[in-house]
């Protein structure tokens, strides 16, 4: 159509113009609204996401599935923050950056902070989709997730817990102590180094660099460190005999466990009914008020209340049939507690890590001369005993004051002599345990 300088050419023009504009909008309109109804009905409609892929599907359309290895590695690093392998985003940064099928996105092969915290915060990963761009709540998706519901919120919280240092660049495989190992004068961190002879031979030390220490600058021989280190770890083997008790006790553990799921489901699906009931009550009171900080209030308490029952919904669906069974849940933990020195020496630095984490409960003190201090271990390793726990030995001839006469304590098993309990009964009939 030609267009002239007439009036009635300029109408035309105009109408033409508001008309296409219209349609325009329109077909925006509809297609938002389509995107809000297939993002309740638990669909992602947005641009793909890492370690996903979209496949069209017959009678539901592009539906996202999992795009491997990189949903393998995305899981992988999911789990181990919320499980405190990776103390810090930064070491979920590095162990991603050390995956080579993981996507890069800076020229020098790294990957930007950022990157990490959107994945550790996008509940799609849990399998759960939410758009606060069509004002969709969160709620169950059609795609299945990479980790559980519950894991994303132990994600969550341990984001909004207070940061923790990220871990040193230059810990490497050469000196996997470092920055675990203190000074016993200073208490303070020994750092480690590389020193090379005359003839050009390299030897590895460990040193304390705190000045005004009595061992500032004084190097220890790497091999001494972490040779005695391996002999700790070789003592706090537990006792067979109680090592076997513990076991067989955990087992039992188990399959009551298992017999208690039944009432588990029973109290899950009360906890459901009371959240439901709450929340019919919370939007009763949003709908009567009138006040902005109310509204604002109620509903962010709903929401809270969806999170909740969401939760507890998964809990009652994986509380129903468990995932596996007892020996293959329970049988790695028992062979890490059973000889924790045999994954020290995989030579695996994140293994080797692991086993910092999982054996000692704090840093361990060295002297320069004397070597390790007292360890303090974790709880399972502290109940299951070692050589490392206190030896007991019998009581004087003198006793304890006030006299105790008639009493005889005994604390070793003629077995296993430093290890275990023993029961001795004196002239009045009564047990004492050592």
């Amino acid at each position: 159509m030609k267009f002239g300088d007439t009036s009635d050419d300029v109408l035309i023009e105009n109408l033409l113009a508001s008309v296409s504009q219209h349609q325009r909008q329109k077909n925006g309109e509809q297609v938002s609204h389509r995107m809000r109804a297939r993002v309740q009905n638990g669909y992602w409609v947005a641009s793909k996401v890492i370690g996903y892929k979209y496949v069209q599907t017959k009678g539901e359309g592009k539906v996202l599935v999992r795009e491997e290895p990189v949903a393998s590695i995305i899981a992988e690093a999911l789990e181990g923050f919320a499980s405190g392998r990776f103390a810090t985003q930064t070491e979920v940064l590095r162990y991603l950056e050390r995956q080579p099928a993981f996507p890069k996105q800076l020229p020098n092969g790294g990957i930007r902070l950022q990157k990490v915290t959107d994945l550790l915060k996008h509940p799609i990963y849990a399998g759960y989709v939410q758009s606060k761009a069509y004002n969709v709540s969160l709620r169950k998706g059609r795609h299945k997730g990479l980790i559980s519901f519950e894991t994303h919120e132990k994600i969550q919280r341990r984001l909004k817990q207070t940061a923790l240092a990220p871990a040193r660049k230059d810990i490497s495989k050469d000196f996997p102590l470092r920055g675990f190992v203190t000074c016993a004068d200073c208490d303070k961190p020994l750092r480690s180094c590389w020193s090379k002879s005359m003839t050009g031979k390299r030897y590895a030390y460990y040193l304390c660099h705190t000045k005004g220490c009595d061992s500032y600058g004084k190097s220890i021989r790497r091999d001494n460190v972490e040779g005695e280190f391996a002999g700790l770890l070789r003592q706090m083997r537990p006792n067979a005999r109680l090592f076997s008790i513990i076991k067989a006790m955990l087992f039992d553990g188990w399959d009551r466990r298992a017999t208690q799921a039944n009432e588990m489901a029973k109290t899950l699906r009360r906890d459901i009914l009371k959240i439901e009931k709450q929340i019919d009550g919370f939007l009763d009171r949003l709908v009567s008020t009138t006040n902005t900080n109310a509204i604002r209030a109620y509903e962010n308490k709903i929401d809270q209340l969806e999170r909740d029952k969401l939760l507890a919904t998964e809990k009652l669906q994986s509380s129903l049939a468990p995932k596996a069974t007892a020996q293959e849940m329970l049988e790695l933990s028992m062979h890490f507690l059973a000889n924790p020195c045999k994954l020290w020496e995989s030579g695996s630095l994140n293994l080797q890590k692991l086993v910092l984490r999982l054996a000692f409960a704090e840093p361990l003190p060295y002297h320069r001369n004397e070597g390790y201090r007292t360890p303090k271990t974790t709880l399972p390793f502290s109940v299951l005993g070692g050589d490392l726990a206190d030896e007991c030995k019998m009581v004087p001839g003198g006793g304890i004051e006030p006299p105790t006469r008639g009493f005889s304590i005994r604390c070793s098993t003629p077995e296993l002599p430093g290890h275990g309990m023993g029961l001795k009964t004196n002239p009045w009939g009564m047990s004492v345990c050592g």
